[in-house]
């Protein structure tokens, strides 16, 4: 259960790689899952299979973005800008051009104005401005 007790899926849902649920036996095989992105969620398939489950996680998670690693050096970027970007446009969820010139990434992917996360995002409500007094969860633990 999530903190408000709402069901949340478990990031290992998110992976298509089952055999993770094994644990490496030795020490080639931990180098091995380390060098495979380890515990990472994975997707492997073809631009519409990566897109489609990434579209999956976003609706499920209210994802705004991706942390992409590479597993294969060179190989992994490459692939990832000419066979999912392309799929991405063409379904309209990422932009096609640099709409505005030295703005945020937020700012440049999701529109908002002034870098912050959206009103209704979960993150938004430890937002913190500077030169205010910190709120209590932004306090450091005192001893």
């Amino acid at each position: 259960m999530g903190r408000s007790g709402q069901s949340l899926p478990s990031l290992a849902s998110f992976s298509s790689h089952p055999e993770r649920d094994e644990a490496p036996a030795n020490a080639a095989m931990l180098i091995e899952y380390v060098i495979g992105g380890g515990t990472a969620a994975r997707v492997v398939g073809s631009p519409k299979t990566v897109v489609d489950e990434l579209e999956r996680w976003v609706e499920i998670a209210h994802l705004d973005g991706f942390n992409l690693a590479q597993l294969v050096n060179p190989g992994s970027f490459e692939d990832i800008i000419e066979f999912v970007l392309p799929e991405v446009q063409r379904r309209g969820l990422f932009r096609t051009r640099v709409e505005k010139e030295g703005a945020t990434a937020r700012e440049a992917y999701i529109g908002v104005e002034n870098g912050w996360l959206l009103p209704d995002h979960p993150g938004r409500q430890f937002r913190w401005v500077a030169g205010e007094e910190p709120p209590v969860y932004a306090e450091p633990e005192r001893k």
